[in-house]
C-alpha cells in the first residue's frame, strides 16, 4: 500500500486539538507512519505493550476470545481515534484486547515509553488524556 498521508490528516485529529502547535509538531516528531493491510492483526491480547496509536485512515476492530473460541468486539475505531493510551498511562504490562485492521487502515505509532516522557512534559497533553482516558477504559471494561 502506497497512500500518501497529509499532514493536515493528522493535525486535524481530536487528540492535537487543544495542544499549541510547538507542542503538537513535537508530539508528531515521536512517531512513525504505519500501513496495515485488510485482516493484519496490529497486537495481541496478553502481548506487551510497545506504542500508543493514532488512527489516520482506516478501521481497527478491538476483540478479546472467549472460553467458547468464539470474538467479542470491544470496540471498532475509525480515523481520529486512538488506541492504547490506557494500558500505557496505567503502567499496564499487556495489551487487554486484540487489533486487527478491518479495511486498509494508516496509523501512527509512538514508543509506549516515549508517551510517558511526553506526557509528563507536556501539560495540555496530559490533560487531554485525562479526559480521553476514562472514555478508552469503558470501551476495554
Amino acid at each position: 500500500m502506497s497512500k500518501v498521508v497529509s499532514l493536515a490528516n493528522i493535525t486535524n485529529i481530536p487528540l492535537f486539538s487543544g495542544l499549541s502547535e510547538q507542542d503538537r509538531d513535537a508530539f508528531l516528531k515521536g512517531g512513525h507512519i504505519r500501513h496495515c493491510p485488510c485482516g493484519q492483526m496490529l497486537f495481541a491480547h496478553g502481548e506487551p505493550v510497545k506504542y500508543f496509536y493514532i488512527i489516520v485512515d482506516g478501521t481497527i476492530q478491538l476483540f478479546r476470545g472467549n472460553s467458547d473460541g468464539h470474538e467479542k468486539t470491544i470496540g471498532i475505531l475509525k480515523a481520529g481515534q486512538t488506541m492504547c493510551e490506557d494500558e500505557i498511562l496505567d503502567a499496564c504490562n499487556t495489551h487487554r484486547a486484540n487489533a486487527t485492521a478491518v479495511e486498509d487502515s494508516t496509523l501512527m505509532e509512538f514508543p509506549a515509553s516515549w508517551l510517558r516522557e511526553s506526557a509528563k512534559k507536556m501539560a495540555r497533553l496530559r490533560l487531554i488524556f485525562l479526559i480521553l482516558f476514562p472514555i478508552t477504559r469503558m470501551r476495554l471494561n
